[in-house]
Order: structure tokens, then sequence, then C-alpha cells
């Protein structure tokens, strides 16, 4: 897939090819199969639960395991590349993504926000994949149904948009990126993300979710509580 450059009088536009192996319908759309398109994921695990009264909510037990372990396995069994953003001094959070085949990343300025993590994951990413998910670790409610729809949503598309999930009005996470788009994000001096997708409304394709589970995550302990019950941090038996 190529993304062409043009100029407008405001500023540059995108507009994009479809994917190389997509094939064409009968009204002349595209249809890409979302089982068989290749995705690269960052997952943003650097976030300091400042708001969770001194308790890592990436470290919360959700079925049986750490959040943010739950979060990479999401990902993983559906076959997607992926790397994991943490912040510099976040041994317990990389600890409990031994043994799964991630690549971690060590953010030493996740201090700075989330967009210093996503910077640090596209770096970090070699961004050669059609598409590119960039995730939270503190949604628990995500499954792989819910993951697939928004895949297929971005297939529809062939590509060439940004898919963004929202639900009642509420935008959500994951959002899927071109790979060119993606690219271009890594770029020196480029926008954040979420300014680029404001910047550039044409080339977003809102994914209207058929429940908040793209919507919801952990930031406080009554979110914990509504969201996977008491918390407590994960305890090994």
């Amino acid at each position: 897939m190529r993304w062409k450059w043009a100029r407008h009088p405001a500023r540059p536009f995108l507009f994009a090819e479809p994917f190389r192996n997509s094939k064409k319908c009968g009204n002349n759309g595209i249809v890409v199969s979302p089982d068989s398109l290749p995705l690269e994921a960052i997952l943003l695990a650097g976030g300091r639960s400042r708001r969770m009264a001194g308790v890592n909510k990436l470290l919360l037990c959700v079925d049986g395991m750490a959040m943010v372990r739950r979060s990479a396995l999401l990902y993983l069994d559906l076959g997607i590349s992926l790397t994991v953003v943490t912040g510099s001094d976040d041994g317990a959070v990389a600890a409990e993504l031994a043994g799964l085949d991630v690549r971690l990343v060590a953010n030493p300025n996740a201090e700075c926000g989330q967009h210093s993590s996503v910077r640090a994951g596209l770096v970090a990413t070699p961004l050669t994949a059609p598409g590119l998910l960039v995730a939270l670790a503190d949604q628990p409610l995500l499954t792989t149904t819910d993951i697939r729809a928004l895949v297929a949503e971005f297939a529809r598309h062939a590509g060439t948009r940004i898919c963004v999930p929202r639900f009642a009005g509420d935008r959500g996470n994951p959002v899927i990126f071109p790979g060119s788009v993606a690219r271009h994000l890594r770029d020196p001096g480029s926008m954040p993300p979420r300014a680029f997708i404001d910047a550039y409304p044409a080339q977003v394709a809102w994914f209207d979710a058929a429940n908040d589970h793209f919507t919801r995550d952990v930031d406080t302990p009554e979110d914990a509580a509504d969201l996977i019950g008491a918390p407590s941090l994960l305890t090994r038996t």
C-alpha cells in the first residue's frame, strides 16, 4: 500500500491506495479478509496509576492473571505482532509479561504523558504491516470478538482510513492507523496521533461498537470495582 501526499492551501492531506492483496467485489468495492490481514500493535502500559490510591492498576487480577498480561494476550491470540511500552521503572509490569512473544520497550519519559509512550512504541515497532493498532493496557472488558469487529471495519475500508471505535458518542480505543500513516507519525516533528485524527477528519472511519467495551478503562478504584470486581493486587498461589 502506498500513500500519496498532496498539497492543500491550508495544509497537506493524505489519500491512499487499497491493500495490494485486496480484491474487487461486484459493486467495485474492496474486500479484505480481517483474518488474513497482518497487523502490528503498540500496547501502552506506562501509566502511573496516579488515581489508584497507590495500587498499580496493571497488576490487578483479571481472568486469573495481571491485567497487563491479559491485555497483551488479547492481541497475541489474534496473531498481532505486539510492542509493549512500559515505564522505565516498571519491573513488576515487565515481569508479568514473561514468556510472551512481545517486544518490550521501557520509556524513560513515561512521566511526560501518553504521547511519549506512543512515540517510544512507534520508534521500536517495524511498522511494516498494513495497519497499526494503538491500544491501552487497562481495558479489561475488551474481547477478541471486539477486536475482530474493529479490524473488520478497518479492512472494509481497505486500510485507507484511520479506524476509531465509538459507543454512545464517546470515542474509544484501540485505534487502527494505516501503516503509512503510522510511519508518518513516527517522523521527527510529526503531530501526536490524536491531533492528527482531529486535523484530518476525512481520513477517519468511525466504528460504531455494539457495546461499551472500547470506551471503558480503569482509572480509579471505583472503575476497578465496577469493571473487574474488588480491586486487589495480583497474588500468586
